[in-house]
């Protein structure tokens, strides 16, 4: 999610893989022609919902709207089952940032 791991892992894509960029820390596109990319601002919509934490949770939602591969129901269960009662509260807000990077691939990208 941020350029040194572009550098180091996007050669690492298959052929026809996909690439998630944060657009909002990362300035550059791709070189790859071989490859599907999106350019997610993901730390400007996690700074509209009031946490530069969930960027990652942003990302994925917008993995998901492009893949299909689970409901978000299936992520916070998960969730849920990770935090435990004591981060539970912050189950919400990742819920929050999952619609918001599925929607914005929605609009930018269908």
């Amino acid at each position: 999610m941020n350029k040194p791991s572009l550098e180091k892992f996007e050669n690492k894509i298959a052929p026809l893989g996909k690439l998630f960029i944060n657009s909002s820390l990362i300035d550059q596109k791709t070189s790859r022609t071989d490859i599907e990319a999106y350019y997610i601002p993901a730390n400007e919509i996690a700074g509209k919902l009031g946490n530069f934490k969930v960027a990652n949770m942003i990302i994925l939602g917008a993995y998901l709207e492009k893949t299909h591969l689970f409901d978000d129901q299936l992520i916070i269960k998960l969730l849920a089952k990770l935090f435990g009662e004591s981060k539970a509260h912050l189950i919400a807000l990742n819920n929050e940032a999952l619609v918001a990077g599925r929607n914005y691939f929605s609009k930018n990208y269908r």
